[in-house]
């Protein structure tokens, strides 16, 4: 022991410093190690040269000095780092503890063995091992570290035991390989990012254990088509299952209180929520998730397309409650909506109308921010709060309770006066005026009225009874050259349905519908 006085006018600084005996280092075989001089446990720390092909870790390493076989019991931090030829490796029952980046960037690893006495593996061991396959996780292990195996991307399978306690942050990170995972009842939480950037993942099983899940834990998993939330879990986070492309729909369990606007940014393909009757916080109105009484709209399903029409009731529209649904083209807001939340319609990208069908609401900052070049606003004449040329800084345009019925018509469906009516929006095959002039809502998927064939003749029913429109029934027996001889066209029913009959002649007959404005 060596004891150091430094002074300096009245101030006094000591330095102690303690000579102790250390771990000798030695080598056995292309192994390093050091033994511990007390325990005389061996940890291995590295190797003289890259290891190529297989490489075994022993259970035991020969002190020549002694002549006594000592136990492996750990595999050191980094020991085995960035060894590009290593292509499998064994390691003997015995072995405790895998260090940190212990095998991590072995890029040509394709197959690791671990013991069931392994309870440890260390944050980032096996990460970029990008040529694993799989891997066989024995009961015994308890902990395993940050991004254990992040960015192995060729890891299409991994077996957890029941006897993990301890999931590491970004485990699984980035194993864009990885189809499907079981985890196992021993743990209570998923923790942020375990799962991010598993593109290829299709299905997780979550048992009824898990009572919270991280950040980001499901963010970018495109392939995942489902998941179910365990009934003990209270938080959706941030961006949990953000630009998760392909679920389609999501329910919320009894317990769930809060979720961030965040939490299914991006989900392209989420076509509704449902929540559980017992929920006391949220509730689905038409697929949207919104509080318990059904008047706030917290979060419309990014898969909304075309044009949407919020339902009747809504009072509120919360702040980011339709953030990146990037296919809706036209919002019709009713007229019991009193307020825009900050940024509602922010990053909608195809939005080129929001019409008000009443008065105007109070609204939060850049509510529409982000839209479609030339978005633009509707709204009724007789509604007070709105202002034309423009309103709250987007173009505005009023609409006369007495325009001609079909512009009124265009606009109940929140879509802009001015509309192409030769328009399929949704691509169901219908235009805005064969819509129209069906009593068909633009905004679903419709189908026409097919014909009805008989012995002897052919018929079409079809509505027939919206203001200004020309109803003609037409046959061909070539395509080519149609007319309304021998189409019979009965009078409209009390439900202003009519239906037109043609008789059989040739070896073919053809019927088409034309509607006019």
């Amino acid at each position: 022991m060596l004891v150091g006085r430094n002074c300096l006018g009245s101030k006094i600084t000591s330095i102690l410093l303690c000579l102790m005996s250390a771990a000798a280092a030695a080598v056995s075989g292309n192994l390093t190690y050091e033994k511990d001089p007390v325990t005389n446990i061996i940890t291995i720390t590295g190797h003289v040269a890259d290891p190529e092909g297989a490489m075994a870790i022993p259970a035991t390493i020969h002190d020549p000095i002694s002549g006594l076989d000592h136990p492996v019991k750990f595999i050191a931090g980094s020991s085995f780092v960035t060894c590009k030829n290593l292509t499998s490796v064994t390691i003997a029952s015995g072995v405790e503890s895998i260090g940190n980046f212990a095998f991590s960037d072995c890029s040509n690893l394709t197959n690791v063995t671990i013991p069931a006495s392994v309870t440890t593996i260390g944050r980032s061991a096996f990460s970029f091992c990008t040529s694993l396959p799989s891997v066989s996780l024995p009961f015994g292990v308890a902990t395993i570290g940050n991004a254990a195996f992040g960015t192995c991307t060729a890891l299409a399978s991994v077996t957890i035991p029941s006897s993990l306690t301890t999931l590491g942050t970004g485990v699984f990170g980035n194993c864009t390989s990885l189809l499907t995972v079981t985890i196992p009842s021993s743990l209570t939480s998923i923790p942020t990012s375990t799962f991010n950037g598993c593109s290829g993942l299709t299905s997780v099983t979550l048992p009824s254990t898990i009572s919270s899940i991280g950040t980001y834990a499901f963010q970018y998993c495109g392939s995942l088509t489902s998941v179910t939330i365990p009934p003990s879990v209270t938080i959706l986070r941030e961006k949990v299952f953000a630009n998760c492309r392909g679920l389609t729909s999501v329910e919320i369990p009894a317990a769930v209180t809060s979720i961030h606007p965040s939490a299914f940014d991006e989900c392209s393909s989420l076509s509704s929520f449902t929540v559980a009757a017992a929920n006391t916080v949220y509730s689905a109105v038409s697929g949207l998730l919104t509080d318990k009484a059904g008047t706030l709209l917290i979060t419309c399903p990014a898969g909304m397309s075309g044009s949407f029409n919020i339902p009747s009731g809504i009072t509120g529209i919360g702040p980011q409650a339709f953030r990146y649904c990037g296919e809706i083209i036209s919002v019709g807001i009713p007229g019991t909506v009193t307020s825009l939340g900050t940024q509602a319609f922010s990053g909608c990208v195809k939005l080129v109308l929001a019409s008000f069908m009443g008065n105007a609401p109070t609204m939060g900052s850049n509510v529409f921010e982000l839209t479609a070049s030339g978005f633009s606003i509707n709204f009724l004449n007789s509604s007070t709060g709105f202002t034309s040329p423009t309103w709250m800084g987007y173009p505005a345009t009023g609409t006369g309770e007495g325009a001609d019925p079909l512009t009124s018509w265009l606009v109940s469906k929140g879509l802009p006066a001015n509309s192409n009516l030769m328009l399929d929006a949704n691509g169901d095959g219908v235009n805005l005026l064969m819509a129209y002039a069906l009593d068909l809502n633009p905004n679903v998927s419709n189908s026409l009225p097919a014909a009805v064939f008989g012995s002897e003749q052919m018929s079409l029913s079809f509505y027939a009874g919206t203001a200004g429109i020309t109803y003609v029934v037409k046959a061909s027996s070539d395509l080519l050259n149609w007319s309304t001889e021998g189409v019979t066209l009965s009078a409209p029913d009390l439900n202003q349905i009519r239906t037109a009959t043609v008789a059989k002649s040739g070896t073919q007959r053809f019927m088409r519908l034309e509607v006019s404005h």
